[in-house]
């Protein structure tokens, strides 16, 4: 099966009686993945991981529509190896604008965290979901070249070390990558964010955090902001974008991640915000919770971004900046501050700080 390929396999008991189940295959950078859902019944998932031991030397038998007659045995260990990171159909994958834009220098990391070792973290349902997307337009519309972005679902805390370097050491991996005067940085993270409940500093949380001792186990963002400036200063970047999905109060859609404690405001102290050449957009701001859109199978934040940029695009823009975007997003009557009080009566305010109008897209 290749991405996006949908087939139909024979009902195991999962589905009704005399249902099929729809296959739609997906590949990722940690190897393929399917996900699994009834045809008559399309918001039940049948399995996160399909019982992959169960089913790795049985025979499925494999359709080409849900009404065809069944038309092949296959074993599934002849077929990739099932991936547990599935996700659900994407709402903005579907006609992702192919712009022609080259920009063949610019580094992106990508940064999707949906997994936890720790028992007590709650899945971010949504994050491969975005970051994939976010993949898909920065190649596709934005001219980035797959070979230059950096793809990384439930990176873990040396990942982000090795990515953008440590407290006194900036010259990690996107360091490397960068060419002087000539890449952009574009850099997006979806998945929990937490404070230190001590310095409310606000820090990323990896795949193999503790978010009790997040101040050992987690990846300040200040340490993000103040490495990507000196990288900026150093190797003369153009444009940096930055987008994080994510609320740093210790909440979040499925619960809090601090034990016996409440939400609060993180404070940022890094010059990198005052940056000129640098954009940051976040999914909310103070102690707010980041909602997820499950009719979108995406985060809100991510698929309202998604959607202003493609708008953009399909209405002929010839030059789109970071405001553009932003002011499609933070709409208070048909953006992410009304969708949030409408489905979860709550708010949520995104944030646009640096240059607002760094220019994202340029056709000209």
């Amino acid at each position: 099966m290749n991405y996006g390929e949908i087939v139909y396999v024979e009902n195991d008991g999962r589905c009704d009686d005399g249902e099929v189940i729809r296959v739609k295959g997906g590949s990722y950078k940690m190897g393929f993945q399917r996900e699994y859902r009834c045809v008559d019944n399309p918001n039940k998932s049948v399995a996160s991981t399909w019982d992959a031991k169960k089913h790795d030397m049985a025979s499925i038998k494999i359709a080409d529509s849900p009404k065809s007659n069944i038309i092949e045995n296959k074993p599934v260990s002849n077929l990739p190896q099932v991936n547990k990171h599935i996700s659900v159909e994407s709402k903005v994958f579907d006609k992702v604008p192919e712009t022609g834009i080259e920009n063949p220098d610019a580094i992106a990391v990508v940064i999707g965290n949906k997994d936890y070792k720790n028992n007590d973290i709650p899945t971010v349902d949504y994050a491969i979901n975005d970051a994939e997307a976010v993949k898909q337009y920065l190649e596709k519309a934005l001219g980035y070249k797959d070979g230059n972005i950096i793809y990384e679902p439930n990176a873990t805390k040396a990942t982000f070390e090795a990515l953008f370097g440590i407290k006194d050491d900036h010259r990690g991996k996107l360091y490397n990558w960068v060419k002087k005067g000539k890449s952009d940085i574009f850099v997006y993270y979806s998945g929990h964010g937490a404070p230190d409940t001590r310095s409310k500093q606000g820090y990323f949380v990896p795949s193999d955090a503790d978010p009790q001792v997040i101040r050992m186990t987690g990846y300040p963002l200040n340490q993000l902001y103040d490495n990507l400036s000196k990288i900026v200063n150093e190797m003369d970047i153009p444009n940096v974008y930055i987008v994080i999905d994510a609320c740093f109060s210790g909440g979040s859609e499925k619960g809090l991640l601090l034990k016996n404690a409440s939400p609060i405001t993180i404070e940022v102290t890094s010059s990198a915000m005052k940056m000129k050449n640098t954009v940051v957009l976040t999914s909310s701001s103070g102690a707010e919770i980041s909602s997820w859109y499950p009719e979108k199978s995406h985060s809100m934040f991510t698929y309202f971004l998604l959607e202003s940029l493609k708008k953009n695009i399909e209405s002929g823009k010839k030059t789109i900046t970071a405001n553009d975007l932003y002011s499609y997003v933070s709409d208070k009557t048909e953006g992410i501050p009304y969708y949030a009080r409408r489905l979860h009566g709550r708010i949520q305010t995104p944030t646009i700080s640096g240059d607002k109008d760094r220019v994202l897209f340029n056709i000209e």
